[in-house]
């Protein structure tokens, strides 16, 4: 019997297709980043507490990030929108590009996000990022934050939304010393 609250459907197809369908695996596309993706990655490396990612529209920026994790010692990662709706481009990203097939995304909420997260921690090749937007984070999940120990990066999606607002603030402010990305297609008041 399944049980909403012990797995989500994602980590039980995961458990299915690892245990039984291994050789079977989807067929996804190669991940090829273009050079200023590549240029992003390179200075993402460095050292650094706040990052903002401002590039245009359209121009893979969930993607550009996913490849930044992946070639990170990143486990966990916190991606926090001010909408639902980015969180699409995440998800699609990591189905679709076989760069990224050792990426796990967890939506906070699903009742089994904890369940998976345990999950996906014991095993060492996978590397997690936490999904939900802010207002989800602020009803009962902020305190949740502090359970949840090694967040090694917490990613701000489309701050020029929200990045001054409490909302955002709070999440901050529980992760004081986590790098901060910030991604915006229209960062234009966040670098005057």
């Amino acid at each position: 019997a399944y049980d909403e609250n012990m797995h989500s459907i994602e980590s039980i197809q995961d458990i299915v297709q690892k245990e039984f369908f291994i050789k079977d695996a989807k067929v996804k596309t190669q991940f090829k980043p273009y050079p200023y993706q590549k240029e992003f990655a390179v200075k993402a490396q460095a050292k650094w507490l706040e990052f903002l990612l401002f590039a245009k529209c359209r121009s893979c920026k969930s993607a550009m990030t996913l490849n930044y994790i992946v070639g990170s010692s990143h486990k966990v990662s916190l991606l926090v929108s001010y909408r639902k709706s980015p969180g699409g481009s995440w998800f699609k990203d990591v189905e679709k590009f076989d760069r990224f097939e050792n990426i796990r995304i967890i939506n906070m909420k699903n009742p089994s996000w904890k369940s998976d997260l345990k999950y996906y921690l014991e095993c060492p090749e996978l590397q997690v990022v936490l999904w939900s937007t802010v207002q989800g984070l602020q009803k009962s999940r902020l305190k949740e934050l502090k359970e949840i120990s090694g967040i090694d990066l917490l990613i701000l999606d489309e701050s020029h939304i929200g990045n001054s607002a409490k909302q955002f603030k709070n999440v901050r402010n529980k992760l004081i010393t986590t790098p901060c990305l910030s991604i915006s297609g229209t960062a234009y008041d966040q670098i005057w």
